[in-house]
């Protein structure tokens, strides 16, 4: 699976470039660049669909907003698996909740897979928290901060489903940035960004 290794620094630059090299080689990233986990528990925020964050009464619209906003990183993330799941993003809708950065880092991880011969199984746990947003502008923007949790995300093979053999050293929990804008009624992903550190 794994090839040569890869600096550190391109593992860090696009999207979730460490799930991305769990997913296309993370066995290549240096043992150095992958840290330790955390033995705390990640748990999933209580997430509302759009609908209904957008229509409950509130005194503040930031309150309304930010439930908007995490029920739609939430589908962000339902998407992604269900696409890493298949190596594809046929079938999905990933490409209503993640745009430009987002979706075409996505879309790479997915042909690496694809070529591969892997998928990957289970799920990702998340814990979002708004750090900071603007309703003020044309386009509404807002920046979450995650501790992103792939403990339970395996990368497997696709005919077999033996799961691949990673480092152990390597991050499977850390913290994720992600920037999102609103278009029209939904909240859309623009970018998220892994950071060289544990949660």
């Amino acid at each position: 699976m794994a090839e040569a290794a890869r600096p550190k620094r391109n593992a860090l630059r696009t999207r979730n470039r460490l799930i991305a090299l769990v997913i296309a080689g993370c066995a290549a990233l240096s043992l150095t660049a992958c840290g330790g986990d955390k033995d705390d528990e990640a748990k999933s925020p209580t997430l509302q669909n759009s609908s209904s964050a957008s229509t409950s009464p509130s005194a503040d619209p930031k309150e309304a907003a930010s439930r908007a906003l995490l029920a739609d990183y939430q589908r962000y993330w339902d998407e992604t698996e269900l696409a890493y799941a298949k190596s594809s993003l046929d079938g999905t809708e990933l490409d209503k909740y993640a745009v430009g950065t987002a979706l075409a880092a996505t879309k790479q991880d997915l042909k690496a897979m694809k070529n591969a011969g892997q998928v990957a199984e289970g799920k990702v746990t998340l814990s979002p928290k708004v750090q900071t947003m603007d309703l003020t502008g044309k386009i509404p923007s807002a920046t979450l901060r995650d501790c992103v949790d792939i403990t339970g995300w395996k990368l497997v093979d696709a005919d077999t489903h033996k799961e691949i053999k990673l480092p152990k050293e390597r991050l499977t929990r850390y913290i994720s940035i992600a920037k999102a804008e609103k278009w029209g009624n939904r909240w859309v992903m623009l970018s998220t960004t892994p950071e060289n550190t544990s949660c």
